[in-house]
């Protein structure tokens, strides 16, 4: 959904005195949807974003958001831009810049926090037997996780950071079974012509920086880079163990993130995009509740001109696409405070 100047700048006002980022307009040239999905995939080739308001609890239309001021905020904070969704009670995406719906918007819900019954937070289904959406071995007709593009802070924007990181919490419940794994949101960039960069992509033109939960509740980063890069010797080294796959994505410090279950676990990751494309000066850093447990400062991250950081994907599922990677029985995830930041 995209709002017109007018109605962000009212907006804005309305709730702040202080200069706040346009909401994103696509830039030019940006396909309609997403080129690279399926494959080995990790969504469904023929979905399609879902028009108009944010989906309610019950997966319905609803209408009341749009009489909400509910456009992203951004702040400008010394050499950043900052923006924040951590009051979940609009019970809208819309505050995340929702660029783009792709799947799974019926295993959204809002609740209330188990720590907190005062704050609403996003649960995340994943029914029983589903694991990458566009597998075949999911149940007839069922999908689990779900799938968005969030744009908070402009692409415009973060063209010219020298710096972009992701951080928000989440929660597996006590009785979760981890199976072999699933995906988790991270960033993306690309050079606007793609959404996103997954499901075997060569990524020429776009990469990802997705988080990945593993057996034991080992967290991971789970990244797309060019498969025509070359990457500095260090980059399938990162400690604990960094597990590289040029056709499906490379596993990068399993094992660096712990989640728990029944406890909110804050993750953040921040991505360097190399300066000159092709070559080994990009980074990525990652902290587990605040503190730094993995990086690498020589990462291709591109080897075009044009391709940054875009946004990110809100991605969960169980899954890789086989039938051993299906949730056993209904399972579920919580996510709440998210805060995006441009360095520059």
């Amino acid at each position: 959904m995209r709002f017109s100047s007018k109605f962000v700048l009212a907006a804005t006002a309305a709730i702040l005195s202080i200069a706040a980022a346009p909401v994103n307009a696509a830039p030019a040239g940006l396909k309609e949807y997403p080129e690279n999905y399926g494959g080995s995939g990790d969504v469904p080739t023929d979905m399609e974003p879902i028009p108009g308001p944010a989906p309610d609890n019950d997966g319905e239309s609803n209408p009341e958001a749009q009489t909400l001021i509910l456009a992203p905020v951004v702040l400008s904070i010394g050499n950043t831009k900052v923006w924040k969704y951590t009051d979940f009670s609009p019970k809208s995406l819309l505050p995340f810049g929702l660029y783009r719906d792709t799947y799974g918007s019926g295993n959204r819900q809002w609740v209330a926090d188990p720590k907190d019954s005062k704050k609403t937070v996003l649960r995340v289904n994943y029914p029983k037997g589903t694991t990458t959406p566009s597998s075949i071995y999911n149940p007839p007709g069922t999908i689990g996780g779900t799938g968005f593009y969030a744009q908070p802070i402009a692409p415009i924007l973060l063209a010219a950071a020298k710096t972009v990181s992701l951080e928000y919490s989440v929660y597996f419940p006590p009785e979760f079974e981890w199976v072999r794994g699933g995906k988790l949101p991270g960033l993306y960039g690309s050079d606007g012509a793609k959404a996103g960069c997954s499901g075997g992509s060569t990524a020429t033109n776009c990469f990802s920086a997705r988080f990945m939960w593993r057996k034991l509740g080992d967290g991971e980063a789970y990244l797309y880079t060019p498969q025509d890069a070359v990457q500095n010797a260090g980059y399938c080294k990162i400690p604990p163990l960094s597990v590289c796959d040029p056709a499906y994505g490379d596993s990068i410090a399993r094992g660096s993130i712990k989640f728990t279950k029944g406890e909110w676990t804050t993750i953040k990751e921040e991505v360097r995009v190399n300066s000159v494309p092709g070559q080994q000066t990009g980074g990525l850093k990652l902290w587990l509740n605040g503190k730094l447990v993995a990086q690498n400062d020589k990462i291709v991250w591109r080897i075009n001109n044009g391709v940054f950081v875009q946004g990110f994907a809100f991605e969960t599922f169980f899954g890789g696409s086989t039938a051993d990677w299906a949730t056993p029985y209904d399972q579920y995830t919580l996510f709440k405070d998210f805060t995006m930041v441009a360095t520059y």
